[in-house]
Order: C-alpha cells, then structure tokens, then sequence
C-alpha cells in the first residue's frame, strides 16, 4: 500500500504541475497578445484566470506532501477546471469559428492562438483530473489515519440483550 501511495502522491504532484504550467504558458502568450495586439474581453477572462490560477495553484502543489491541505486544493481544482473549460470555449469561438487570421486578436501568429488553445484545454483537463486523484488521496490519508488511531471506548453492557455479562450475571 506504500508504494501506490507514493506513485499517487507522484502523479498527482506531476498533474499539479502541468496545470501550473500549463497556466503559465497561457498567460505568456495571451500577455503577448493583449501588449501587442487590440483586445477582447475573452483575453481578459483568460489572462485574469490564468494569472490567479499561477498562485492559487502553488497550495496545490503542496498537497500531495501536505495531505492536510488536499480539501483546499481540490476545491481549487474544481472551481478552476471550470473555469479553464469556459475558457477553452471562447478561445475556441474565437479561433475556431472562422479563419484564424480574421479572428481576434488581430494580427500574431495562427501558431500562437492554436497553441494557447491547446494548453487552456491541458490545463482543464490536468485540473480535472488531479481534483479527481485528490478524492482518492484524500480518502486513503483518512483510511490510514482510521486504521492506525482506532480506540474501542465501548463499556459492557448489563442489558438483557447482551446475555447478562454484567455485574449480575451468575446471580439466580
């Protein structure tokens, strides 16, 4: 049981850390875009989920080690999934709906825009995923912590139910 608990605790780790990543690669390359380029306010959606997504990730990339805080980062993970997901919709309204040069923003590389693309949609999927590898980690932490602290505090009973095991049983 160690051992998977680490490989867990490893993929999970690894999934935090291509989201955050991933979040990073977003927000250089929409920040390019909005410096050099007009803009719309699907780019500030993005760039302002991308830019709160880099610290509020970091307790994330904790919780593997720190079980303690998993329930914070799961919370983090779900909420920002869905966001990155709404994300990836309007880039792909944007990007996808017509020509790629005709779409905003205007001017920049196709490359670039498919490519912001692609890591919205990693980073919703990794964030996902690692809100869905934190319920197991969660709940084997629990499972481990149940195991090792059980305390049996339960009196005898004098009931009739029980067979008399009481201070008057043998008495007839």
């Amino acid at each position: 049981m160690g051992a998977l608990n680490m490989g867990l605790r490893g993929l999970l780790f690894f999934f935090r850390f291509i989201v955050w990543g991933s979040a990073a690669i977003v927000l250089g390359i929409n920040s390019y875009f909005i410096h050099n380029f007009s803009t719309n306010q699907h780019q500030k959606y993005i760039e302002i989920i991308s830019a709160i997504s880099l610290a509020f990730f970091l307790p994330g990339l904790l919780s593997p080690f720190i079980p303690r805080i998993g329930a914070l980062a799961f919370i983090i993970d779900i909420t920002f999934s869905y966001l990155w997901l709404a994300g990836f919709i309007f880039l792909a309204q944007d990007y996808n709906w017509r020509d790629c040069h005709a779409n905003t923003p205007p001017g920049g590389r196709c490359s670039l825009k498919y490519a912001m693309e692609a890591f919205t949609f990693i980073t919703f999927f990794f964030a996902l995923m690692a809100a869905l590898l934190e319920i197991y980690n969660l709940w084997t932490y629990h499972q481990r912590r149940s195991t090792t602290t059980t305390h049996n505090k339960e009196l005898p009973r004098t009931s009739a139910e029980t067979g008399g095991t009481g201070t008057t049983a043998g008495v007839v």
